[in-house]
């Protein structure tokens, strides 16, 4: 089974509009040697099909014919006076790609046959002289989320593969139930919960009751349910007020509408006042 590249650019005479923004994105670091950004999408796609059939979805499936060229295989660095850096953006193994999945669809309504994966990334070259490090803050602060993507430098570098390990369950408990309040303390601000020392109390009083460790999952969830943003904690209050004669009290607990049916704060025993 072969691997197809396809490489989507701008035609002449047609604005490289991504480029262009990450020009502008690029010289508000205050680098200023990089002088034009040229952009383009990849397609990889392992599959059987021919070389016409391969024509067939570079020019009727992957490019705009009105302002897109087309290319099968690695394009060379643009030859000029300029040095030029090229850098590939990928998503990780695993991360969901819906475009990808798009083609892949197309793809059999096209007829291709068996086709094993399709995956998309981004190419950029930059023109003018700048140093490795340079070229990595660029890729981390404006071309790539690290958190699921992938950078490749350079023309000779091969992409990610598309192989992916099974799912593997794992249960990760979180020891809390024997720390102390500096430990507590150490453990909310380690995991990013944002909770105070009486709420990771709370926490560990109700994992003692049940006689074991929470997972990760489950401190995650309480820590997400339990934040500003969704449980309002700074806007719960009690409410006293007179309707009709009547004396009428009841306690208030605002949730954001994003987040209805998640856990509320006072099966733990944390009251609002």
């Amino acid at each position: 089974m072969k691997q197809w590249r396809f490489e989507i650019s701008s035609k002449k005479g047609f604005a490289d509009v991504n480029g262009r923004d990450v020009l502008e994105d690029i010289r508000q670091l205050n680098i200023d040697s990089v002088k034009e950004v040229i952009s383009e999408k990849v397609f990889l796609i392992e599959a059987d099909f021919d070389q016409p059939f391969a024509e067939r979805v570079g020019g009727e499936l992957l490019a705009d014919p009105v302002c897109q060229d087309w290319r099968i295989g690695k394009s060379d660095i643009p030859a000029g006076p300029m040095a030029a850096t090229q850098i590939e953006v990928h998503l990780k193994s695993g991360v969901t790609d819906p475009v990808a999945e798009s083609v892949r669809s197309a793809l059999g309504d096209m007829g291709a046959g068996d086709v094993a994966s399709v995956r998309t990334a981004r190419k950029y070259v930059l023109l003018g002289t700048i140093s490795e490090q340079e070229a990595e803050t660029i890729a981390r602060r404006i071309l790539a989320n690290d958190c699921i993507e992938d950078v490749i430098y350079g023309t000779d570098a091969e992409p990610p593969s598309p192989h992916t390990q099974p799912y593997e369950m794992k249960i990760t408990e979180v020891p809390i139930r024997d720390l102390d309040e500096d430990g507590l303390m150490r453990l909310s601000k380690e995991m990013d919960m944002f909770l105070n020392f009486k709420e990771m109390q709370t926490i560990q009083d109700y994992f003692r009751s049940q006689d074991r460790e929470p997972t990760d999952v489950e401190l995650e969830t309480i820590a997400q349910t339990w934040s500003e943003h969704c449980v309002h904690k700074t806007l719960k209050s009690s409410v006293d007020m007179e309707l009709d004669g009547e004396k009428i009290h009841f306690d208030v607990h605002l949730f954001c509408g994003c987040c209805f049916g998640t856990v509320n704060a006072d099966a733990f025993g944390i009251k609002s006042g």
